[in-house]
């Protein structure tokens, strides 16, 4: 594969991951996630509070009520939503804008696994090839294209792995507090973080572990407490509401149920994570054809190679065991089978992948192989951005939704409705007023909502019962386009009759 020794390679890998992921951020729809985050942020840059303003205490998909949410979000830790306001403040409030800060932390991600990869491997085509493969891997610029804080966590966890390596030999007290302070930033970005975590530990074990010091230990801390000095500081406004915020988000989405269970994580990593996402029972990013379940046979194949073969594991040297340190934690530690958190694991798996390509296999078959690799990637992004749902099924919703606000009525709608018709107007409660009393003049029911109200069927029967009653007795569809429905109040209707 002489095309990987070109000095442009990794430079035109990057500036396709650009093209291809902003290509991705003016066409998908927002979902609920990103117009949960946009929110606090929106409101912190703009109001100077970080609350969900749009968001219903007691219509949260969660089991809980969200008190004083409106005012202060305490679901998730503060650095990825204070981050993103200061972006705002740099740039404007689009939704372009808003999904350009994970571009930029999918780019750095990038560069920190191509310079880790070559500095662990001293391979530098495998590490080129790695990085290339992740730059069009379709669920690597999903993640990258969200309003969320993935492309953040896992760009500074990588290069507090970068920065560890590169000052460990001239003075390890610089390496673990500066390795320490990303890894830091990336935890109070995402608690997921500590997976990466994890790989750090291993790292110093590795390498460094009989320089071990108290002296040292202080050092790896100082960062974590100053960070959470200044999460206590804002908890301490309202310590009640982070109590019912915070710990609903993680008691509620069960993210650890199975962790004595782990056939049970293990079955539903690989039936909702892996299977589920390519292809079969897709939803974080939209239902995708089925021939993205061929994706995962890659990882298999790779993987399969990898147990047999010695010479490929130690091609690898420390980037194996970092490799099934991170897919396994992801696999047997997290029970919350998140289909975006895949992300972590893809530039490992490709990694597995280009090893076994390279020097598994014969020139020829490898070249096939990736030519195979890459048309299934990128005919999934091109799948995608032909279903241009943000100019066409939500654009059409955020019009009607733009009808009722001029003409004052009240509207239940998500909150990824905001990038549309702005944060204000309407209110976000996914149970319909069953707890908040509230009867708008109109609902937009998305299929996120359409997913929260069938999982209601098990953990609360009364709000299913209410809901279904609500949309027959109460309620009429006026439009539909695609996932979104429309429905119209009966009363509404009745007074457009009486004009």
């Amino acid at each position: 594969m002489s095309f990987l020794h070109y000095r442009w390679f990794p430079t035109a890998a990057l500036a396709l991951f650009g093209c291809l992921s902003l290509t991705l951020a003016a066409t998908k729809a927002p979902w609920c996630d990103e117009g949960w985050f946009a929110n606090a942020a929106y409101n912190l840059a703009n109001h100077g509070h970080m609350g969900s303003s749009l968001q219903e205490p007691s219509g949260h998909y969660l089991n809980a009520y969200l008190r004083g949410i409106q005012e202060r979000t305490y679901v998730v830790p503060p650095l990825y939503l204070v981050t993103l306001a200061a972006w705002l403040k740099l740039w404007g409030n689009g939704l372009v804008v808003m999904r350009a800060y994970a571009i930029l932390w999918g780019l750095i991600t990038l560069i920190s696994f191509n310079a880790l990869a070559n500095r662990l491997t001293g391979d530098r085509t495998l590490a080129v090839l790695a990085t290339a493969m992740t730059a069009i891997d379709f669920t690597f610029l999903f993640a990258a294209t969200d309003v969320r804080m993935e492309s953040m966590m896992m760009g500074l966890s990588l290069t507090s792995w970068l920065a560890y390596l590169h000052w460990r030999e001239r003075n390890l007290r610089r390496a673990v507090l500066v390795s320490h302070s990303l890894l830091a930033l990336a935890c109070f970005s995402h608690p997921n973080a500590a997976l990466f975590g994890c790989g750090l530990v291993y790292l110093f074990w590795l390498r460094d572990f009989k320089a071990l010091r108290l002296g040292l230990i202080c050092w790896a801390m100082l960062p974590y407490l100053l960070l959470g000095l200044g999460w206590a500081l804002y908890i301490w406004e309202s310590p009640s509401d982070f109590l019912a915020q915070f710990f609903a988000n993680t008691g509620d989405s069960h993210r650890f149920e199975y962790l004595f269970q782990p056939w049970m994580n293990f079955i539903f990593e690989i039936g909702t994570r892996y299977f589920g996402h390519f292809g079969l029972l897709s939803f974080w990013a939209y239902p995708m054809p089925m021939f993205m379940s061929l994706i995962p046979v890659f990882y298999v194949a790779s993987f399969w190679q990898f147990l047999r073969r010695e010479d490929l594991r130690s091609r690898l040297g420390a980037l194996w065991p970092l490799s099934l340190m991170i897919i396994g934690l992801l696999t047997f530690l997290v029970s919350y089978k998140a289909q975006n958190y895949i992300c972590y694991t893809i530039p490992f798996w490709n990694l597995l992948i280009a090893t076994w390509l390279l020097y598994g296999l014969d020139q020829g078959r490898g070249k096939c192989y990736l030519a195979l690799f890459a048309c299934l990637q990128l005919t999934c992004f091109g799948v995608r951005i032909a279903q241009n749902s943000r100019g066409g099924e939500y654009h059409m919703t955020a019009l009607v939704m733009q009808d009722h606000m001029r003409q004052g009525h009240s509207l239940i709608a998500p909150t990824s409705m905001a990038f549309a018709v702005g944060f204000s107007g309407f209110i976000d409660d996914a149970r319909l007023g069953r707890w908040s009393g509230r009867r708008p003049d109109a609902l937009v029911v998305d299929r996120w909502y359409q997913r929260f109200h069938q999982s209601y069927g098990e953990k609360e029967p009364n709000v299913s019962r209410y809901v279904k009653k609500l949309l027959t007795e109460e309620y009429t569809p006026s439009a539909k386009f695609g996932d979104y429905q429309i429905y119209e109040s009966k009363r509404l209707l009745a007074q457009k009759k009486k004009r």
